[in-house]
Parts: structure tokens; C-alpha cells; sequence
């Protein structure tokens, strides 16, 4: 299972329907299970963005479709980032010369 980081910044339809975002959170955990993923964490964040997630998901591509599905939703705009773990970590320095 991969891990993403995903920064999520409200956008003015976001803002406009702050009170539906709960409902937005549903659609999203619901369509991440179905991928067979989970969020891991999840903040609302003070500063250059407003939410930090941290999601399991399978695959980059599973992980591309489920950000264009939330796009779609038109509340807020992503920036993602594949993280590593320690162990991958590990696994990357090894393959050094």
C-alpha cells in the first residue's frame, strides 16, 4: 500500500458551501474504501493550506483517480506527494552505488 500526502486548499465554491463539506468527507471515504484504500489521517491546518490528508491507497493510479474525483466536487484544489517510509527508504538508499 502506498502512502500520499495530499494539501487541500478551499476553493470559493468550498468556502461558499462550508456547511456540505461534512457530506463531501463521506463521498470521499466512501470512494477511497471502494478503492481499497483508507484516510490515515486527517487535519483541518492554520497557515498556506487548510486540510492535510494522509491517505493508503493500492497505487499511483488509483490514487490519480480518486484526486480527479475530488476535483470534480469543485470545493477544493489538491497538490499531492507520494511518501516514502522509512523501509522504502531504505530500499531506495540500497539501490545507491
Amino acid at each position: 500500500m502506498n502512502t500520499y500526502v495530499v494539501l487541500l486548499d478551499m476553493t470559493k465554491k468550498g468556502l461558499d458551501t462550508i456547511t456540505e463539506s461534512g457530506e463531501r468527507v463521506v463521498i470521499v471515504r466512501k470512494a477511497i474504501e471502494d478503492a481499497g484504500g483508507r484516510i490515515k489521517d486527517y487535519y483541518m491546518t492554520m497557515g498556506a493550506h487548510d486540510f492535510v490528508v494522509v491517505f493508503e491507497i493500492p497505487d499511483d493510479l488509483t490514487m490519480a483517480r480518486l484526486l480527479i474525483e475530488v476535483g470534480r466536487l469543485g470545493a477544493v484544489r489538491t497538490t499531492c506527494m507520494r511518501a516514502f517510509g522509512e523501509a522504502e527508504y531504505g530500499e531506495i538508499l540500497a539501490g545507491l552505488a
